[in-house]
């Protein structure tokens, strides 16, 4: 019985530069570069929602009270615009 947990492989793309310094990286680990790419996404799973960024786990966070919304579709006395964030924190059209 194989107790081997099952590898798959993924491509990656790298522009030069990152390839250079992921690469400084990995020969400062004595590791090669998929090791220090595999270590870094495992360390990354462990501490952080893969899918859950932090704009997300703000939207809700935070209300105001009788807004005046920027969108009249809401006709709502308090509002998040959570539908709206890209919008409301980076400027992104409408």
């Amino acid at each position: 019985m194989n107790m081997q947990p099952a590898l798959h492989k993924v491509q990656v793309n790298l522009s030069a530069p990152l390839y250079d310094w992921l690469s400084q990286a990995a020969q400062q680990r004595d590791q090669a570069v998929p090791e220090v790419i595999e270590t870094a996404i495992e360390y990354y799973r462990q501490h952080f929602d893969l899918l859950q960024t932090q704009t997300w786990k703000l939207c809700g966070a935070f209300t105001v009270a009788e807004s005046k919304s920027l969108y009249p579709e809401e006709d709502n006395a308090i509002t998040n615009d959570a539908e709206h964030v890209d919008a409301v924190l980076y400027g992104a059209p409408q």
